[in-house]
């Protein structure tokens, strides 16, 4: 706390200290940086930050060892809701602004505002002029066009004048310099720098300010630009856009068995004294889908050029590549069912052939169903007791459950084994 109120009173001493400078307005442009009790309304305003920019008109000091240092000019930057930008010049910053004032930009400001003994508000276009100020003194060295003095105003009325758009005012301690400099306290305690001064540049003004152009304030100038008349000369067509591949489905693939396991040779129940029976499995599964596509990627060069002295860099589109992106979409088997059945060529045989030569031939049981599930299904069943001799049919049927990029499918599988009488050999 003890630190703050000193550095206050440091600031405030410098303030008082350092000569008047001139400040210009521009009708009803403050309005949006101060109210009228002289506090700066920052709420109000987008900060840019603090902005540094190598400048030809800032000196360079030569130190023992690393040679000649060049100073940057420094500023902190805001902009209001309108769109103008309004700079802070540090205090060393805008000593040398009016020492070089049409190099430094400071004439090119459509409006300035700043305190110190006196407080003054000036509108010119573009004089420089103050009181006693060794500002007002180098701006007059360089300025174009006639020095005016600017005239008087109540100090109860300052900054209500200011907030009106009134200029070409000044004021010996106006009511609200306390809110003003308090005001400037908080950015100067923030960077560790003095600010004194304002400077306020029209929207249009931007591309000249260390800080360039925001985004709401390009958007603003290019709102306000004249339809372009179209060049007689075929402008250079933007790269075009590959085409890319059409997406693709790849439906995973179905996997699916029906198979006798054991014994190898299995013998009807009523011929087989341990009673063996069969051992049956039935399985079915899907491999994932997947899906493929493409998207369109700009390629980017980065194209530099010098503005004011200072070199912006944008990046162009000098081309485009597709990209291949892939989803695996998982899949289940959603119903299966599986079976085993003795052919019709067996049952024939039985019923003809095999009765002949035993008269009480019949059939026994020549149809199973198992049951099972699962998303990768399973049925299984050991111990078939099978009675009737012959050729089986062992059968799988299902369907899948279809994925977000492909429908179900239906599915069936087979395969047949031999149940054996000892006395004869089956052969249909």
């Amino acid at each position: 706390m003890k630190k703050s109120i000193l550095l206050f009173i440091f600031v405030f001493v410098l303030l008082t200290l350092l000569p008047a400078h001139q400040v210009f307005a521009q009708d009803g442009a403050w309005g949006e940086v101060v109210d009228s009790n002289g506090n700066i309304l920052y709420d109000q305003m987008t900060d840019q930050g603090v902005v540094t920019q190598a400048a030809d008109w800032m000196p360079s000091i030569t130190l023992p060892v690393v040679g000649t240092v060049s100073m940057d000019a420094e500023y902190h930057s805001y902009v209001t809701e309108s769109g103008n930008t309004v700079l802070m010049p540090t205090a060393s910053t805008l000593f040398f602004m009016t020492a070089s004032a049409n190099e430094s930009g400071f004439l090119a400001a459509a409006s300035t505002m700043g305190t110190s003994g006196l407080s003054t508000v000036n509108s010119d276009n573009g004089n420089v002029v103050g009181f006693a100020s060794l500002g007002a003194f180098f701006g007059a060295l360089v300025g174009n066009q006639d020095i005016g003095l600017p005239s008087t105003t109540n100090s109860t009325d300052f900054f209500n004048q200011v907030v009106s758009g009134q200029a070409n005012i000044w004021s010996l301690n106006p009511a609200g310099l306390y809110n003003f400099l308090t005001s400037l306290y908080k950015p100067s305690s923030q960077d560790g720098n003095l600010y004194t001064y304002m400077l306020l540049y029209t929207t249009g003004q931007c591309g000249s300010t260390p800080a360039g152009c925001s985004a709401a304030q390009t958007a603003l100038i290019t709102s306000l630009l004249p339809t372009p008349i179209p060049p007689t000369a075929v402008p250079t067509a933007p790269p075009a856009k590959p085409i890319c591949p059409a997406p693709s489905v790849k439906p995973g693939a179905i996997s699916a068995s029906a198979s006798q396991v054991a014994p190898p040779y299995p013998l009807v129940v009523g011929q087989d004294p341990d009673r063996r029976g069969v051992d049956v499995e039935f399985s079915a599964s899907v491999a994932p889908t997947i899906y493929t596509y493409y998207t369109t990627i700009p390629i980017y060069e980065e194209h530099c050029k010098t503005v004011l002295g200072v070199e912006k860099c944008s990046k162009v589109i000098t081309g485009y590549s597709c990209k291949v992106h892939t989803i695996s979409y998982p899949e289940c088997i959603a119903s299966a069912s599986s079976s085993m059945s003795l052919s019709k060529e067996s049952r024939e045989w039985i019923l003809n052939e095999l009765s002949i030569r035993y008269p009480e031939a019949y059939l026994h049981h020549p149809n199973f169903s198992f049951s099972g599930g699962g998303c990768v299904y399973s049925a299984s069943k050991k111990r078939v007791q099978v009675a009737d001799p012959g050729n089986w049919n062992l059968n799988i049927n299902g369907t899948t459950s279809g994925t977000p990029v492909s429908g179900p499918r239906s599915f069936s599988r087979g395969s047949v084994f031999s149940a054996w009488l000892k006395e004869v050999v089956i052969v249909k």
